[in-house]
């Protein structure tokens, strides 16, 4: 399990999925999450489930 909690655009994310590790990213933008980390790791995982609180 990987944790990010400053995920930004999800470069950890993209790697640790390409590792075959489980992420978590947590971020205060909602544009970086929603915009640029969901296609960023889209092209690493076949369904990113969107989990915002």
């Amino acid at each position: 399990m990987v944790l990010d909690p400053f995920c930004g655009t999800s470069t950890v994310g993209h790697v640790a999925v390409r590792l075959g590790r489980s992420y978590v990213g947590v971020d205060l933008s909602r544009e970086y999450l929603v915009e640029h980390s969901r296609e960023r790791l889209r092209g690493v995982v076949h369904a990113v489930q969107e989990t915002m609180l």
